[in-house]
């Protein structure tokens, strides 16, 4: 194809963005695919399609973290997460609730002298995690709520 016309070059340059945007919705949806699999939901439906009897998932139910504030104390601040959402759509693609557990995930601290005192105060940092554990719902599959 000759370059010598501007024709051909806006052509050419037309195909090579078009190519670029193929390639680019390829892989987002590759990276999107990739990311529900490894999430709770795609856990759940592949366990499902597998036969699984049981189905086990951890989430964080809490973060916490460590504050310090010089001459008052050290505190901790503690933010909850809503697993309501996820919890009810894995119930949906066919699973019962069968138990919860949960385990604090130490992180780390941060220790804080005393003003005219002696000793120390400490603010703990981690996370709360609760493993839920699901057994396959028995007669037939609901309607999926994952699409």
């Amino acid at each position: 194809m000759p370059w010598n016309t501007a024709g051909n070059r806006a052509a050419h340059q037309e195909q090579v963005r078009k190519e670029f945007a193929e390639e680019y919705a390829r892989r987002a949806a590759a990276e999107k695919e990739e990311a529900y699999r490894a999430s709770p939901l795609g856990q759940a439906r592949r366990s499902y399609e597998r036969g699984d009897t049981l189905l086990q998932i951890s989430m964080d139910l809490e973060d916490v973290r460590a504050r310090v504030v010089a001459l008052e104390g050290a505190h901790t601040d503690r933010t909850a997460m809503d697993v309501s959402e996820t919890l009810n759509v894995i119930l949906a693609e066919g699973w019962d609730f069968f138990s919860l557990s949960t385990a604090f995930v130490h992180e780390g601290e941060q220790p804080r002298d005393k003003f005219l005192s002696t000793g120390q105060q400490v603010a703990v940092r981690g996370r709360l995690v609760g493993t839920y554990i699901f057994t396959r719902r028995l007669g037939e599959r609901p309607v999926s709520a994952l699409g």
